[in-house]
């Protein structure tokens, strides 16, 4: 999957509905840019989070299974990269590169597992280089 701007992510998990499985989020941000890292360093940068969306199925026509969400718990965020900037006196903690998020999801019972059953997560990130940030997005990611 694509993420706006240049960066990619993919995601990896169980498919036993109804009970918590680990997942793995990979981010690959390319060079020369990089995320916020969470937590952000200042208070007007925005953190890269991960949640679980409101419309959890990747088959939005199945509107029952629409309206039940995963549950995440332990969402794990990477230790930061530093990287000095001109607009701040102090370090920014950024992620680069290969970033992994890791934790537990739970797809309720009753939930079809595999490509249609695939659990949608909300990304939110701001992708930014050493010159600008580019505005913040929300994506939804999906994990299979």
């Amino acid at each position: 999957m694509t993420l706006a701007g240049p960066a990619a992510a993919r995601g990896e998990a169980g498919s036993r509905p109804g009970g918590w499985q680990r997942f793995r989020l990979t981010l690959d941000v390319a060079p020369g840019w990089h995320l916020q890292a969470n937590p952000a360093s200042e208070p007007y940068l925005v953190p890269t989070t991960l949640a679980a969306n409101a419309a959890n199925t990747a088959n939005a026509a199945n509107a029952a299974l629409a309206a039940d969400a995963a549950e995440l718990r332990g969402v794990a965020y990477p230790p930061a990269d530093e990287m000095r900037v001109a607009f701040s006196q102090r370090p920014l903690a950024v992620y680069r590169g290969h970033v992994e998020l890791t934790g537990e999801i739970r797809l309720p019972a009753g939930h079809p597992a595999g490509g249609a059953g695939a659990a949608l997560l909300r990304l939110t990130y701001q992708l930014c280089d050493h010159d600008r940030c580019l505005p913040p997005v929300s994506q939804a990611v999906r994990v299979p």
